[in-house]
């Protein structure tokens, strides 16, 4: 029986062909298991490729990122720690005005003076001895101009601290200012404020020393607004006793007229006790700024009213790091409609005010209306307590 079923089995129409079909079948199933197992290999390794590519990339990022940190924070020390002499040339727009300066610029870790001798400010000399910072006009009197913190080196380097928790730091490219080779660093924010995607600088970092050889200062929109370069360097410049003006010469004129600003540290109530109102706090501020410092802001253009030598503001401080917010609290100018920008000189930057409990609160700072505006939306004057 099994002969005959085995005969029948040959005998049915394609049966000879089974056995090939089945091997076909198998071969051609085994096959493309490995192609898939195959591809899926291929598919890991090059996962496996793109990781570590990714992780290289990373790894070289975070490299260039510790460089181009390193060399700012080398920077940031060589400006405080070497004295040298040089001329300075300066190109600045400031309120849509182009203006263009060279200066002759002496400088050591406690003091500076500068003596303009071409282009706006021609005639101008200014400088600061330890903490207190003195102008003079073609030979005019000399100015107390300003009054630092006492230990400016370590408010600078918190301010270094917040900066790079605010900004990026990379290295752009090398290149050359002056015949000297430099590395060139970009800082740009970290975060952006709607309606703004700066402010920044680039520094040419002179691969020597550590000297920021060229400076570029972008504003809020990024357009650039400032840009100085250093050349001619001397790093072992002759200092006389003449170099630059003694405290003594500044306190004497600082008593023929009042700092223009004195900077407090976080004395709040003896700001209140100067100028009759609390230094402002805001309830808003961008992000990343932290507070910085109180202080007084002496108003001295015509029409202030006369109150220790001008309309005296309480001022409050604050920053990121790189860009600064200065919000001032100041009497309304006596027997006058005119706004605070026309009797005061708050420095540059973008200006708005508001008229609060018989005075002005006044924000400046390189940032856009509307951050500006919701901060002094935000702000309440207070009168200091009799």
């Amino acid at each position: 029986m099994s002969r005959f079923l085995d005969s029948a089995s040959e005998n049915r129409p394609g049966s000879r062909y089974g056995l090939a079909l089945a091997s076909a079948l198998v071969l051609t199933v085994a096959g493309a298991v490995w192609e898939i197992r195959s591809q899926k290999a291929l598919l890991r390794a090059e996962q496996t490729q793109q990781i570590a590519r990714q992780a290289e990339l990373r790894g070289q990022e975070k490299r260039d990122s510790q460089h181009a940190v390193s060399l700012l924070i080398r920077a940031f020390m060589a400006e405080r720690l070497i004295s040298y002499s040089a001329l300075a040339e300066t190109r600045a727009t400031y309120a849509g005005k182009a203006m263009q300066s060279t200066a002759r610029l002496t400088r050591t870790p406690t003091a500076m003076a500068i003596s303009y001798v071409k282009g706006d400010k021609q005639g101008l000399t200014a400088g600061y001895n330890q903490r207190w910072m003195w102008r003079q006009q073609n030979g005019a009197p000399m100015e107390a101009y300003a009054e630092l913190m006492p230990e400016p080196a370590l408010v600078l380097a918190r301010r270094l601290t917040l900066m790079l928790d605010n900004y990026s730091v990379s290295r752009v490219r090398s290149g050359t200012v002056g015949g000297r080779a430099v590395e060139v660093l970009e800082i740009k924010p970290l975060r952006a404020i709607d309606g703004a995607s700066g402010p920044g600088k680039n520094l040419s970092v002179d691969a020597q020393t550590g000297l920021a050889l060229e400076t570029e200062t972008f504003d809020h929109q990024w357009q650039s607004m400032m840009k100085s370069s250093l050349s001619q360097i001397n790093f072992a410049p002759r200092i006389t006793p003449g170099t630059f003006a003694s405290p003594g010469a500044m306190s004497a004129a600082a008593r023929r007229k009042p700092w223009m600003a004195r900077d407090m540290g976080t004395d709040r109530v003896d700001v209140a006790r100067e100028t009759g109102w609390q230094p402002p706090a805001p309830k808003y501020l961008p992000p990343g700024f932290a507070f910085d410092s109180v202080g007084v802001h002496h108003c001295n253009q015509p029409g202030a009213p006369v109150d220790k030598g001008g309309a005296v503001a309480a001022m409050a401080r604050y920053t990121d790091g790189l860009n600064t917010l200065s919000v001032f609290a100041m009497p309304e100018p006596r027997g006058s409609s005119a706004a605070p920008e026309q009797v005061c000189d708050f420095g540059p930057g973008t200006l708005i005010s508001k008229r609060d409990h018989g005075g002005f609160v006044v924000a400046v700072a390189d940032l856009p209306e509307a951050t500006l505006r919701r901060v002094v939306e935000s702000t309440s004057l207070q009168k200091a307590s009799r």
